[in-house]
């Protein structure tokens, strides 16, 4: 089996993660992955300026600027055209054989199979604590703190060299969340696009339902350790905006995606106030 060309999709939207985001980019520039064969697409608002020399680097600019993450993904990956689709958080630092160990996974796997890399937070299907980001026994989190300490620059490339402790073993797993998804092209247009009508956490869940819906089967490289700083991508979002999408998401699947209890309280609330009847999909 040849190596596979890969068009990486990478969506930021925050200003304070473009220093995060040069973290990506320059670990993902040491990838154990031959060069010629890997782009990357950044989609970003206007208003955060996004420069890179690298010639494999290219940033767009959607309009209208304030785009949700799923029509960033959409965006990204209507700009591409390798066979295989790499979609990327802007919050993580990728290791050296992450994409590899991706690559390798699928020999074997039928067309129906969707690869995420293992990660160190829970954010919705992962494991926390299996990998600690640790520095000076303190955990490194996204915070204004984190920037203020250029030593930990050094210690958070030194992740890039990290090796999974696990041994190359794919884990099945009903739900993923694509903090580091590989696919195939022809996968991610035979499911359609993610729902751009949804949020945070719902447009992923929504992916996965309809995927699954279609035979897919989700699978978790254990052998491909991608380091997450929490949730540090999240788009703003007023909690008003959240009830809706919630609503919007119980309207289609008939129950509320997993979020903020708050919100989740919310949208219960007005949907009974509103009488609103799931078109249940499953």
């Amino acid at each position: 089996m040849s190596l596979p060309k890969i068009s990486a999709v990478i969506t930021t939207y925050k200003k304070e993660t473009l220093r995060l985001l040069d973290l990506l980019i320059g670990s993902a520039h040491k990838l154990n992955y031959p060069k010629e064969l890997i782009d990357f697409t950044i989609v970003g608002p206007k208003r955060n300026k996004i420069e890179y020399e690298w010639e494999n680097v290219k940033v767009l600019y959607p309009e209208p600027e304030d785009f949700t993450y799923a029509y960033a993904i959409n965006y990204g990956v209507a700009n591409t055209k390798s066979d295989m689709i790499w979609i990327l958080n802007d919050d993580v630092i990728v290791t050296k054989n992450s994409l590899k160990n991706l690559v390798e996974s699928f020999k074997g796997l039928d067309d129906k199979s969707l690869v995420v890399s293992a990660t160190n937070t829970d954010n919705g299907v992962f494991f926390e604590g299996m990998f600690p980001i640790k520095h000076e026994g303190r955990n490194i989190l996204f915070s204004d703190r984190f920037y203020k300490y250029e030593d930990w620059k050094e210690y958070v490339y030194s992740l890039q060299e990290a090796e999974s402790p696990y041994p190359f073993l794919l884990a099945s797993h009903p739900f993923i969340c694509p903090v580091s998804m590989l696919m195939a092209r022809k996968a991610f247009e035979e499911i359609g696009p993610f729902e751009e009508k949804l949020l945070m956490c719902g447009e992923e869940l929504d992916y996965c339902m309809r995927a699954a819906n279609l035979g897919y089967k989700f699978k978790i490289q254990m052998s491909s350790l991608v380091w997450h700083f929490g949730s540090s991508s999240s788009f703003d979002t007023t909690e008003e905006q959240r009830v809706v999408r919630a609503i919007t998401f119980y309207e289609k699947w008939g129950f509320i995606p997993p979020q903020n209890p708050e919100v989740m309280v919310a949208a219960a609330n007005k949907i009974k106030e509103l009488g609103i009847v799931a078109d249940i999909r499953l």
